[in-house]
């Protein structure tokens, strides 16, 4: 009896945790589905607020590029056949 119970309260438990993921999920998106196009302001908020996340991360394990390296990128970028 004892293991059942554990059983019953262990699928309980998993429920709980995928119905908090569900609306977890639902809270975060919110803006995302509620919007009309990619330049209603929830969206430039977020996506700014996303890159600056990305920056700060960028920031602590990214090292300069020389100017050299620059140049070679935007000459590169530029000759891209896109």
């Amino acid at each position: 009896m004892s293991s059942s119970l554990l059983a019953t309260s262990k699928k309980i438990w998993s429920v709980f945790c995928i119905l908090a993921m569900c609306i977890a999920v639902g809270m975060t998106t919110n803006h995302i589905a509620v919007a009309d196009s990619a330049t209603q302001n929830s969206n430039i908020v977020a996506s700014l607020k996303y890159m600056s996340e990305l920056n700060k991360l960028r920031q602590t394990k990214r090292t300069a590029l020389s100017t050299q390296q620059i140049i070679r990128a935007q000459n590169d970028d530029n000759g891209a056949n896109m």
